[in-house]
This record gives C-alpha cells, sequence and structure tokens, in this order.
C-alpha cells in the first residue's frame, strides 16, 4: 500500500466513525461536547503560554492572553446556556464553596483535606451557606445531575 493509498484507507474510515457518531448523538450533545473541548483546547493553549514563560523565558504576550482568556469564556459562556446556568450562579455557588473550603484565607491544608460530603451539599443546594453546615438538614449528598 502506497503513502496515498493508506491516506485514503484512513480517512474513509475516519468519515464512518463521524457518520457513526453524529448519527448516535443529538445535536445538543454535538455541542456540549463542542463546548467542553473548546474549553479544554483554548485552556491547554493558556497553560502552554504559561510553560513558554515559565520554563523558557518567553515573555506573556498579553493581546494573546486577552484572546484566549476570551476564547475560554466564550466556550464556557455556551456551555451555561446549554445547560441553562447563568455566570452568576456558578460564581456565587464557587464563592460559597471556597468560603466552606478556606474560610478567610487559603491553606494548604484545608486544600489537602477538604470535605467533598459538605461541599457538594452546598453545592446541590442542600445547605446555603457554610454557616448552615452545622445543620442537620445538610445531610450526606447523594443527588446527581439527570443524564443529558
Amino acid at each position: 500500500m502506497t503513502p496515498a493509498e493508506f491516506i485514503l484507507t484512513q480517512a474513509a474510515r475516519e468519515a464512518a466513525i463521524t457518520d457513526a457518531v453524529t448519527n448516535r448523538f443529538s445535536d445538543y450533545a454535538i455541542r456540549l461536547l463542542h463546548m467542553s473541548m473548546g474549553v479544554c483546547t483554548e485552556g491547554g493553549e493558556l497553560l502552554d503560554m504559561v510553560k513558554k514563560h515559565l520554563f523558557y523565558g518567553k515573555l506573556i504576550d498579553k493581546v494573546n492572553a486577552i484572546e484566549e482568556m476570551g476564547d475560554v469564556l466564550f466556550y464556557l459562556a455556551g456551555m451555561c446556556r446549554l445547560l441553562d446556568i447563568t455566570f452568576e450562579e456558578v460564581m456565587a455557588i464557587n464563592d460559597a464553596k471556597l468560603e466552606l473550603r478556606y474560610g478567610p484565607a487559603f491553606s494548604e491544608s484545608r486544600a489537602i483535606n477538604r470535605n467533598l460530603v459538605a461541599e457538594r451539599a452546598l453545592l446541590q443546594g442542600d445547605c446555603e451557606t457554610p454557616a448552615d453546615m452545622d445543620d442537620d438538614e445538610c445531610d450526606d449528598p447523594t443527588d446527581v445531575w439527570e443524564a443529558v
């Protein structure tokens, strides 16, 4: 088999796989996957920029950093829209989680020794604030998001 024949054979196989995937998943699932992949790929570009800065001494191009961060936000906004979640919800819940985890200041010990049960209860709304964690109503969370 020549290299050209190999490439054509592989292209035909890839096309068949792509057809199978697009026929198996809904438009919603494909868009959700696209947004998730976008967050990861753009985040990877930011990570590569930091790697080159820290390990190779390359200056950070702030214009490019802003572009990549904007791309991450674009994909996160798409995920929020698909999941019917607002940025405000994400920020408020994350702020409450970090308050529960660290209190007023970051601690390496608290970062390592996290109370995942309490965090999950807070995240799923069993408890509205970290102060509520002492209430008996903040049970061990077992709810999970329904499959999409």
